[in-house]
């Protein structure tokens, strides 16, 4: 019984750690999206901030269907990964009042 309770928290602690990129890129697009058509309505994002946004993340989405297409490689995984995390810093930053 121990040995099976320790190896579903061992489970559960490795599913928890798992780094944005097990989450899929379309997931994170998409999330992202969200977030600068939220940041247009609430009058936080300008348009001409929110077309660079989204002209951003169309070519990451670009960069992923090649890299698909092709078969990714785990480097390739990790530059979206960090392009993903880049463009949301950025839409954090432009959305934040508190950081002014």
């Amino acid at each position: 019984m121990k040995l099976l309770l320790s190896a579903s928290l061992a489970a559960a602690s490795l599913f928890a750690a798992l780094p944005a990129m097990a989450q899929g890129v379309y997931d994170r697009t998409a999330n992202l999206e969200q977030r600068i058509d939220d940041g247009v309505q609430t009058g936080r994002l300008t348009y001409s901030d929110a077309d660079s946004l989204r002209a951003q993340l169309r070519d990451i989405r670009r960069e992923e269907a090649r890299d698909d297409a092709d078969g990714m490689m785990s480097w390739e995984r990790r530059d979206l990964d960090r392009r993903l995390d880049r463009l949301s810093d950025r839409i954090t930053e432009m959305t934040d009042y508190d950081a002014y």
